[in-house]
């Protein structure tokens, strides 16, 4: 049962992880297409 709970918690923490990494390159893209049009 305590496996279940530290695999489940993990998991969490690895998509957590994950979509912040998703959204700091998505904004960094976002910043770069912004500097290309504006230059």
């Amino acid at each position: 049962m305590q496996f279940e709970t530290a695999r489940i918690s993990f998991l969490h923490s690895f998509i957590c992880s994950l979509l912040r990494a998703t959204a700091l390159l998505f904004l960094l893209q976002q910043e770069n297409l912004v500097a290309r049009f504006t230059s």
